[in-house]
């Protein structure tokens, strides 16, 4: 290590020019990153369903479908507008009131299925598209041909309104986040030019981490990209601070290379374990199921690493090359001394650790109340036109579930299975050339154009609209029911998908995955603490402080009545753990230090939050500040729930650290002595 150290001491220059050409690259590469606006592009690409909708797209040639929302009631005018887009040529069908509806007869003689296509005055019109690589043209054209009294809506088109209304959304919060932390940091270091040398080294990691995602062509959910920018500054400038003030400390009294190389020297290591704790929580996402997780913590994983190779070779060049302006003249600041707050919690510590298990048993009820909530589109901005059509056509018409069957075509039980399927609760009808005529009527007098609206290159589909939602109470017993009777009675490949089943599977894998990762996430950083402290009681009990934060911070959702995104249980769970256990571990590892030296339970508190508070306060205002844009500003719900509940995340993981740490130290320091090695002097065993 020490040969490395020199290496980057000598070669500054060169490591310099290098990281530079590697940022100057990666700011050309990292706009083409794809991102994808549509949450069923988070499931694995393995499961049944999706393999239903691609035979429905590749094979049948299918794509999907979109809603118009008339708000002119003149019949003429909504059926000029129909042919004009039956005319389309990439129109499969276009469904309306005039398909359903003798409109010869009088309004009053309606039948009572008139309601789902004319109601209140409202037409609502249904097209479906032949299947494409990209939309984007054909909802382009369609937005034209509309009048103004028209607006349109479906899962592709909103995907298509929030690519435009997200654009630079991400640069525009990380920059905003930058800025406050070099605000943040100006006012609480010494010397004006090391936040920007920090700040600096931060940015040229995170463009290197975009530019790798780029260049690996794989679209990310959009939320990734502002998640991974953001977090990856906000977790990584901690070991920019280490490294800096044992530089600092080295060059009272060495010339500038020596110096440099004593600190990587001796800052390689805290800093590596402290990245290793960080890490585990990203690695644990990897083992997610949906992409949201999985493609996330290999990024993030990927970021922390090249974060960390920065710091340790890109920042210690821009150190020595100014090093002369950093010892220039110094400006006041903020203190950020605690004082004897140490002592004071030392010395009621039960009165602490009573009010901690208060907490804990708050934060386990309202968590254990807390309801995550699957449909995406309520967090999407109400003034994106087509979220805007969306729930004004659910508000007048009510919300649409439905379900599709795919399935080879002849297939032997289809027919059959069809028709179990029509007779569950809570199916409407079932759409299918089998099912569409008398059941008595033979098969093979079915016109050819019935059949070829649902049959393309020897597979079929089925459309089964439904009254209940399939993630909800009696809808899952309907989608079992459904998955059961396709199973047991179809002899032949045959899948259950549709949007409504999807978002079922993306409901039913996120519970797997949240368990999974958030144990794992939680095995993974006692394990390393435990050999970083030989310890077995030590690691439970700093993981158990930051998962109280972690309770708390879902709980704010049930005590607040506010909706939760599904995802959110999985990420604070992993990443907030992640991120934030290293104020723990720099807390106990002092305490830990100062009882080796034979000082009391109580004075070890104290000199603990007392050296580790700076340290502390500067990482969770990094964490804090670095989401905070994000998690005010952004007209997006989604992203401002899950970046503000990092920002609360970090600053609650803060508070219980600070507060609660030193007093569990003091009351469980015996138990700590016996079950750990050489957690203090032997002298201390009358303490």
């Amino acid at each position: 290590m020490k040969i490395l150290a020199e290496f980057i001491a000598r070669k500054r220059v060169y490591i310099l020019v290098v990281f530079l050409l590697l940022a100057s690259v990666s700011i050309f590469i990292m706009p083409h990153r794809k991102l994808s606006y549509s949450i069923f592009d988070i499931l694995p690409s393995n499961i049944k369903s999706l393999t239903g909708i691609r035979i429905l797209s590749e094979k049948i040639s299918k794509g999907p479908e979109f809603t118009i929302l008339c708000e002119k009631d003149d019949i003429d005018a909504i059926e000029a507008l129909v042919r004009n887009l039956e005319s389309l040529p990439y129109v499969i069908s276009v469904s309306w009131l005039g398909n359903n509806q003798d409109l010869a007869y009088p309004e009053e003689l309606w039948d009572s299925n008139s309601n789902s296509w004319y109601k209140e005055g409202f037409y609502k019109i249904g097209i479906t598209l032949k299947s494409s690589n990209s939309y984007k043209e054909q909802i382009k054209e369609i937005k034209e041909l509309l009048p103004s009294w028209a607006g349109l809506t479906g899962t592709e088109v909103i995907s298509y309104d929030m690519e435009d209304y997200f654009k630079n959304s991400t640069i525009v919060y990380f920059s905003l986040g930058i800025l406050f932390v070099i605000v943040f940091l100006f006012l609480t270091f010494p010397s004006a030019i090391i936040p920007v040398l920090m700040i600096f080294s931060m940015i040229v990691g995170v463009l290197i981490n975009m530019a790798f995602t780029a260049i690996s062509g794989r679209s990310i959910y959009f939320l990734m990209d502002t998640i991974v920018a953001i977090l990856q500054v906000a977790v990584t400038l901690d070991y920019a601070l280490f490294l800096y003030h044992r530089y600092e400390e080295e060059r009272s009294n060495k010339d500038k290379e020596s110096a440099m190389v004593s600190a990587i020297l001796s800052t390689f290591k805290p800093i590596s374990l402290s990245s290793l704790t960080t890490i585990a929580g990203f690695f644990a996402l990897t083992f997610g199921r949906l992409t949201l997780y999985s493609v996330m913590g290999w990024i993030l994983v990927r970021g922390v690493f090249i974060s960390l190779i920065v710091i340790l070779t890109f920042f210690p060049s821009l150190l020595l090359i100014f090093d002369r302006f950093i010892s220039g003249k110094k400006h006041r600041i903020i203190p950020l001394d605690v004082g004897k707050l140490g002592r004071f919690i030392g010395r009621y510590s039960y009165l602490f650790g009573i009010f901690f298990l208060v907490l804990l048993v708050v934060s386990l009820y309202s968590n254990s109340k807390t309801k995550p909530v699957f449909d995406i589109n309520i967090f999407l901005p109400k003034d994106i036109p087509s979220v805007a059509i969306m729930n004004k056509t659910n508000e007048i018409f009510g919300r649409t579930e439905s379900a599709i069957i795919v399935a080879r075509e002849n297939t032997p039980g289809l027919t059959d299975a069809l028709t179990s399927i029509r007779d569950l609760d809570g199916v409407k009808a079932v759409m299918h050339y089998s099912t569409v005529l008398d059941p008595a009527f033979p098969e093979e007098l079915i016109p050819k154009s019935l059949i070829d609206r649902f049959t393309n290159n020897g597979y079929t589909f089925a459309s089964v609209s439904l009254s209940y939602k399939l993630g909800e109470g009696k809808g899952k017993k309907l989608k079992s029911a459904m998955a059961r009777i396709i199973e047991q009675r179809v002899k032949g490949e045959a899948y259950l998908t549709g949007e409504s089943v999807l978002l079922t599977d993306i409901r039913d894998i996120s519970f797997k995955d949240q368990r999974l990762t958030t144990r794992l996430s939680l095995v993974l950083i006692v394990f390393i603490m435990a050999l970083g402290f030989f310890s077995f009681s030590v690691p439970i009990i700093l993981t158990l402080v930051i998962q109280l934060a972690i309770w708390l911070n879902i709980g704010y959702y049930y005590i607040l009545n506010t909706p939760m995104p599904f995802f959110i249980p999985s990420i604070l769970g992993t990443i907030q753990l992640g991120a934030t256990i290293d104020y723990a571990v720099l807390l106990t590892s002092r305490y830990q230090e100062e009882r080796r030296k034979g000082n009391s339970p109580i004075d070890s508190a104290n000199k603990s939050v007392y050296w580790g508070a700076h340290s502390i306060i500067t990482s969770v205002g990094t964490m804090v500040l670095m989401n905070l844009p994000a998690g005010i500003f952004s007209s997006i719900r989604l992203i401002r729930l899950t970046m503000g509940s990092l920002a609360r995340g970090g600053f609650l993981s803060f508070l219980i650290v600070l507060f609660f740490l030193p007093a569990l130290l003091v009351i469980l320091d015996k138990i700590f002595r016996f079950t750990s090695y050489k957690w203090s002097e032997d002298k201390d065993e009358k303490d």
